[in-house]
């Protein structure tokens, strides 16, 4: 399905965070003019709770009943997200601690639990237990594996990958 670059409605992804331009400059929108998927975007934003949260995912250009163009959200295949990290040339000094701290993670546990090297090659890391979230004013607590992902500037974000519970 080929799309014309007039029906698209950039407007709907504008409070995602991300705009034509940044389409255009990562390759991203020739994809959605061949009616393809984005590759995975990091960056994108949304609010929970009140609260200005980040995530990855892909884009997508769908018709709607009205035969009008929408985007829709797909969450991306971790392994593709890993494979990316594993080709960046991923650095103690770039990996951005301070995305992580504010969950309970610190640089120390993931040295001394040796994940911090898993995260070097760019794989996941072990189950990471007990880190904090703030939901509705409460405090939870969650099992995850992290991983680098690239974002569209070259730089490394975290993502979780959860665990359910009892697994």
């Amino acid at each position: 399905m080929k799309i014309n670059l007039e029906e698209i409605p950039f407007k709907q992804i504008e409070k995602l965070g991300i705009n034509r331009q940044i389409l255009e400059q990562t390759g991203n929108l020739d994809k959605l003019l061949n009616g393809e998927r984005t590759g995975v975007i990091p960056d994108l934003k949304t609010t929970l709770d009140g609260v200005e949260k980040t995530f990855a995912a892909h884009l997508k250009l769908e018709r709607n009943k009205e035969g009008k163009l929408q985007f829709k959200i797909e969450a991306p295949r971790i392994e593709d997200a890993i494979k990316i990290a594993r080709q960046a040339d991923i650095t103690r000094e770039k990996i951005p601690f301070s995305q992580i701290e504010k969950f309970g993670i610190s640089k120390e546990s993931l040295q001394q639990s040796g994940d911090l090297e898993k995260l070097l090659k760019g794989e996941k890391t072990g189950i990471i237990h007990n880190i904090t979230f703030i939901i509705s004013g409460q405090e939870k607590k969650a099992s995850a594996r992290l991983y680098l992902i690239v974002a569209p500037d070259h730089s490394l974000k975290f993502q979780m990958d959860f665990i359910k519970p009892g697994k």
